[in-house]
């Protein structure tokens, strides 16, 4: 299981761009696109999102 920010909500895209002015490096994807990531290495991933600006990525081993 991945826990990630949920960069499909608002909050998370302010905190990433904040991270990019603060030249952090770091990056944020959305929770479907390492679904996909994971998909591509040929495994299932769902998708569960909490209730504020969470995402786990379960990958069924």
């Amino acid at each position: 299981m991945i826990e990630e920010p949920d960069a499909t909500r608002f909050v998370v895209r302010l905190i990433a761009v904040a991270e990019k002015v603060a030249l952090m490096r770091s990056r944020v994807h959305r929770p479907e696109a390492i679904g996909k990531m994971i998909a591509a290495r040929g495994q299932i991933a769902e998708i569960r999102r909490g209730n504020r600006f969470r995402a786990w990525i379960v990958v069924d081993a």
